[in-house]
């Protein structure tokens, strides 16, 4: 135990790809929708998924500031809504946020078994170009979470219901493909991540 902990004191930045066409690589975990690794990214083609998740579990964080560039695809009606999931304990706990393309909205969401979508920040008139490129961000330290797309803080909130977790990708009624994952900040000692739901029941209306 004191040689893992160490580790985790020791940890660099990760810096997450998807460039083996075999498939993710270790260390994540999906659950809900269709997930495929295709030229480099990783791509989720559901149009119907609510709520489909890809989770990195192989290490947690405390403080942490994680990004990802992602492209919302114009095929469908849903909301077409990628999001960054962080400090997630488990499948049903955590928070993620919820970059609503067809709604030009941000929502910052806390979920747990009883409440799958609490909403701790919502943020209309967001821009969210189709069929282009955008970088999501999201910055945690002790109690503050701000969210940031495409270089600009667009939500913030405070809630220190969850303490540290994993981090991970989520996709919400229409194909979004993720172009790497970038994670930096404070390590944390959590207990293994376990997918314990079923996300179509987890995941709540998206908004």
């Amino acid at each position: 135990m004191t040689i893992w902990l160490l580790s985790l004191a020791l940890l660099a930045p990760v810096e997450a790809t998807f460039d083996d066409p075999a498939g993710l690589p270790a260390g994540w975990t999906t659950a809900g929708g269709r997930w495929a690794v295709d030229s480099g990214r990783l791509v989720q083609s559901s149009l119907s998924a609510r709520g489909a998740y890809a989770w990195l579990t192989t290490s947690a964080w405390g403080d942490v500031d994680v990004s990802t560039r992602f492209r919302p695809n114009s095929t469908g009606s849903g909301v077409r809504a990628a999001g960054l999931v962080f400090r997630a304990t488990d499948s049903r706990h955590g928070y993620y946020v919820h970059f609503d393309a067809a709604n030009s909205q941000v929502v910052l969401v806390r979920q747990s078994a009883e409440q799958s979508w609490h909403e701790l920040a919502r943020r209309g008139g967001i821009p969210i170009a189709l069929d282009a490129w955008h970088e999501g961000r999201v910055v945690v330290r002790g109690a503050l979470i701000e969210v940031f797309l495409d270089g600009r803080e667009v939500a913030s909130a405070e809630d220190a219901t969850y303490t540290a977790g994993y981090v991970g990708l989520r996709a919400g009624q229409g194909i979004i493909a993720f172009d790497n994952l970038r994670v930096d900040g404070k390590p944390a000692a959590c207990a293994p991540f376990e997918v314990t739901m079923d996300p179509n029941d987890l995941s709540g209306l998206p908004r």
